[in-house]
């Protein structure tokens, strides 16, 4: 039953269309565990020309077409440097849904450094439904490339934001340390920010492929990350801070770049079926310039996966929950330890959660929902 759930999920063309659209691969910051890393550093990231954000208009506007709803991933890189190209889409993409009577979702991924009043102003009349603002503990990874910190002009920009889009922020946990957690939720809290913002959650890193370095990632043991979290959410819902639980009422069709009704498009206008390959050119399957599929290989290995076939994801109560974990390390990373692919913070305090989840569902307790996800939360 849980597979054919999956499979009609992943092929279901009716329901909706997401994109991935990254228009840059620079960034502002040069975060080590950033999954675009060495693609950064490999080449001279430029923004998305004019002729391909046209072509990129009218491919969405063909895949969305008959479905209920487009989504809108803004992505990078740092999208927030692509704030003209953002105002310069969108009216082309809402007047084509309204038009046609699809509902039109748009969610931004961030770093915050640039998400100051001027660009929120903008991303409203955007119509952006959700932002997602990645801040870091220990906040020295989220230096700029002056070295100098930028937590607080984050939280500073959340102040507003928060107010005018609703936001979900992800605290990347790479190393423990209690001032650290201190210093964030109490900055949080100063700012308000509990009131305001949608949600919270507490975020593992992992080592990406395309990491700039190899002592990248988390070096927290899944038993160490899992108290560390639990510990840090019950001080952060103490605080009034809105902590998301991971455990859904219902699931969906598990990673989206193994479904046929998401894409990933790059600065280029290249297809890829999930956003740690863009960049690659060898890893894109097709083109926004083009309606055909160019490199077929590239997308079968996507639609043909199955993670049923993992025996311990079989055997898992979760599998349900993850859907067998994130297929892109388990096709380009292979030889880990199964953990390593595995969403284990699911089962981090997971009576807790369904407790929880059960309590918010029933309406006896004050449980924040979970927040609209973009297509990638790496």
């Amino acid at each position: 039953m849980v597979r054919q759930h999956y499979q009609r999920g992943r092929h279901d063309r009716v329901s909706g269309f997401t994109a991935n659209v990254l228009l840059t691969m620079g960034c502002n910051l040069a975060c080590r565990y950033c999954f675009q890393g060495q693609t950064q550093m490999e080449t001279r990231p430029r923004m998305m020309a004019a002729e391909t954000e046209d072509a990129v208009i009218e491919y969405l506007k063909r895949s969305a077409a008959g479905t209920k709803m487009l989504r809108v991933s803004w992505f990078g890189g740092e999208p927030l440097l692509g704030l003209r190209q953002i105002k310069r889409m969108t009216p082309a993409l809402t007047e084509f849904c309204d038009g046609a009577g699809i509902a039109y979702r748009a969610v931004i991924t961030t770093n915050g450094v640039l998400l100051e009043r001027e660009a929120v102003d903008t991303l409203v009349e955007a119509r952006l439904s959700q932002a997602q603002v990645s801040l870091d503990v220990p906040a020295e990874l989220k230096h700029d490339k002056r070295g100098r910190c930028t937590q607080d002009r984050v939280l500073d920009n959340l102040a507003y934001a928060a107010e005018r889009i609703p936001t979900q922020v992800r605290v990347n946990l790479t190393r423990d340390d209690v001032s650290e957690w201190d210093r964030l939720f109490d900055g949080m809290a100063r700012r308000g920010l509990n009131k305001t913002l949608a949600s919270v959650f507490i975020a593992h890193v992992y080592q990406p492929e395309a990491a700039r370095g190899s002592d990248v990632g988390s070096p927290e043991t899944p038993a160490t990350y899992v108290e560390v979290m639990k510990r840090q959410y019950e001080r952060a819902q103490n605080l009034g801070l809105p902590m998301e639980r991971t455990v859904a009422s219902r699931c969906g069709s598990g990673c989206a770049a193994t479904s046929d009704n998401a894409v990933t498009i790059d600065p280029e206008g290249l297809l890829y079926k999930c956003p740690d390959d863009a960049g690659r050119p060898n890893r894109a399957y097709g083109s926004v310039f083009l309606d055909i599929v160019i490199k077929s290989e590239n997308l079968l290995r996507w639609l043909s996966y199955d993670w049923f076939q993992y025996e311990a994801c079989r055997e898992c109560t979760l599998m349900a929950q993850c859907a067998g974990g994130c297929p892109h390390q388990r096709m380009f990373q292979p030889g880990r330890r199964n953990d390593s692919y595995c969403y284990w913070a699911l089962r981090g305090d997971l009576e807790g959660k369904i407790r929880e989840t059960v309590e918010h569902l029933l309406g006896t307790a004050d449980v924040p929902s979970k927040a609209d996800s973009p297509l990638c939360s790496g």
